[in-house]
């Protein structure tokens, strides 16, 4: 991504029926990427500066389920 673009991010949840679908976003470098939530599974990120940082969505249902995404 381009410095100064900003992409969406979708988590999928499973299973489909889930009552609880809601996440806790975070971020590994915040002066690289910033990530504002725009619902329950997508996030809108923005690249700030040029580098690599993660996002790291965790299930606010307490599985304990993580994914994440450079």
């Amino acid at each position: 991504m381009k410095v100064g673009g900003t992409d969406y991010v979708e988590m999928n949840v499973e299973p489909f029926n889930a009552t609880n679908k809601e996440f806790d976003w975070f971020v590994s470098d915040e002066n690289v990427v910033s990530v504002n939530r725009s619902n329950h599974t997508f996030v809108e990120v923005t690249a700030l500066a040029e580098g690599t940082a993660n996002i790291i969505g965790t299930a606010k249902d307490g599985s304990g389920v993580t994914a994440s995404i450079s």
